[in-house]
């Protein structure tokens, strides 16, 4: 017997009284936890043929990186370390993958300073950072110190030419500026700072330095 039925059962005096009860109890179940609950939102994989990279010899010589996670992609060129960390051998000099992989909803990077011994480690989120089409494109880091700077690289050229002459191009490349860096690289592109955009961007030390 529903509830509807118990109450017509009852004389017409508890009637008035019991139906608005009910109204008001499956109006409020309808509402919230008695409904069908919504299923949980799937991230689609995105998918472009991409560049990711780094060149720590050339950008960041006083730097060891220790581990780099592109995606969810195992192979070797966008990631470091193998899953089974006794396999990991690092340091790791520079990486250029350029394939159609998968576009990555975050970075992990992890280095050491080599005249501290300081270690750090720094997760980036790129779901909303990246644009909805990363064909052509490029995503390069370079690590200044404890900081890690994540850029993205346009794939049509900038008219005019804004490069400076090539001994100008050569100093930048040599600055501790990590954009004046990326700009001697790849000035005839545009370059978009993806990280970091917030006092709070920080990387975590999780290895003191040598006493």
């Amino acid at each position: 017997m529903n509830a509807f039925h118990l109450a017509r059962s009852l004389p017409t005096a508890s009637r008035q009284l019991v139906l608005p009860t009910i109204f008001v109890v499956l109006l409020a179940c309808a509402m919230s936890s008695c409904a069908t609950p919504e299923p949980p939102l799937r991230m689609e994989r995105r998918y472009a043929t991409h560049t990711f990279s780094f060149d720590a010899r050339g950008d960041s010589p006083d730097i060891d990186i220790l581990d780099f996670h592109y995606g969810g992609n195992d192979h070797p060129s966008v990631r470091g370390c193998p899953r089974h960390p006794d396999q990991c051998k690092p340091p790791f000099y520079s990486t250029v993958a350029h394939a159609n992989m998968e576009v990555a909803d975050q970075l992990y990077v992890k280095w050491q300073i080599r005249t501290s011994g300081e270690i750090y480690e720094d997760v980036v989120n790129l779901r909303d950072r990246l644009p909805s089409d990363m064909t052509g494109q490029r995503i390069h880091f370079i690590v200044n110190l404890d900081r890690l700077h994540v850029y993205l690289i346009g794939a049509n050229k900038v008219v005019p030419d804004p490069c400076p002459p090539i001994g100008r191009r050569a100093e930048l490349s040599m600055s501790s500026n990590s954009y004046e860096k990326i700009f001697s690289q790849f000035c005839y592109l545009p370059i978009t700072n993806l990280y970091p955009r917030r006092i709070s961007d920080r990387a975590v030390k999780v290895m003191e330095g040598r006493s």
